[in-house]
């Protein structure tokens, strides 16, 4: 088989598009930096509850300060990931934003070309044009019936039953065809009449 060759589209990619990116990566390694902080903070709670148990106070206590230290850290990397989600958000809604104004503009683009391809004007000049034709022709017939006279009107229909005759020569018109045989013309009513009363003497007579 041959090579076959797949056309593949090309994604353009925005200066949005990269900033989303860059921004949810960012947030992704603050969330993973701030599930390692709340490990150590627990770690802390654990070790200063172990030196409690053992009356080490002086180092429970220290283990108590790195883990307000981490809480200070952790709250501080909630305030970050707030902005962050804020600012992406904004971005996203920002590029959505734009994607349907150019898709607006596009359909207005191609809604002012065919408006320009069918003006108004032209529309107007074809009604126009229509107008004049069967005015046109209204006029022509008009003329045509005042200027024909009764002798013309005659010989114009003389003309088209020798036409039609030399088409029936011809066999190109066909209508309804003489019958070379005598068609019995039917009985009248009184004939009808006279025949029945005939009928009806017969027997009187010869009886």
């Amino acid at each position: 088989m041959g090579n076959i060759l797949v056309k593949k589209n090309r994604v353009t990619i925005t200066e949005a598009d990269r900033a989303i990116l860059t921004l949810r990566t960012q947030r992704r390694k603050m969330e993973e930096h701030r599930r390692r902080v709340e490990a150590l903070m627990e770690r802390e709670t654990t070790v200063a509850r172990t030196l409690v148990a053992k009356q080490q106070r002086p180092a429970a206590l220290l283990a108590l300060k790195k883990k307000r230290l981490h809480e200070t850290q952790l709250e501080g990397l909630d305030n970050c990931l707030l902005t962050l989600e804020e600012t992406l958000t904004q971005v996203e809604s920002a590029q959505r934003t734009a994607r349907l104004m150019a898709a607006l503009k596009q359909g207005a683009d191609v809604l002012s070309a065919l408006q320009r391809a069918m003006p108004l004007e032209s529309v107007e000049q074809l009604m126009e044009q229509g107008a004049e034709s069967r005015e046109y022709e209204m006029r022509l017939q008009a003329l045509l019936g005042e200027s024909l006279g009764e002798d013309q009107s005659a010989a114009a229909e003389r003309e088209l039953d020798e036409m039609e005759a030399q088409l029936i020569e011809e066999d190109v018109l066909d209508l309804p065809k003489v019958p070379s045989h005598a068609v019995a013309r039917p009985a009248s009513a009184r004939a009808i009449g006279q025949a029945a009363s005939e009928r009806q003497l017969e027997p009187e007579i010869a009886a």
